[in-house]
């Protein structure tokens, strides 16, 4: 059994990038977006949340 992977990276859209917006990427049409002072810690709380009961990896992506 393979595990999902989901991503939390700063977003790709310039639309959010200019405001500091990091992403949850869990697959093509599921991309929470939050953004803000505590931008990156929301989404790493949301992706946390996210395995339920399968497998999950979480990969953090930082802008470097």
């Amino acid at each position: 059994m393979s595990a999902r992977i989901i991503q939390v990276r700063p977003s790709r859209n310039p639309r959010w990038q200019k405001q500091g917006g990091w992403e949850v990427f869990e697959a093509e049409g599921v991309c929470p977006v939050w953004c803000g002072e505590n931008a990156r810690q929301n989404a790493l709380d949301y992706a946390q949340q996210r395995p339920g009961y399968g497998r999950c990896d979480i990969q953090v992506l930082d802008e470097s």
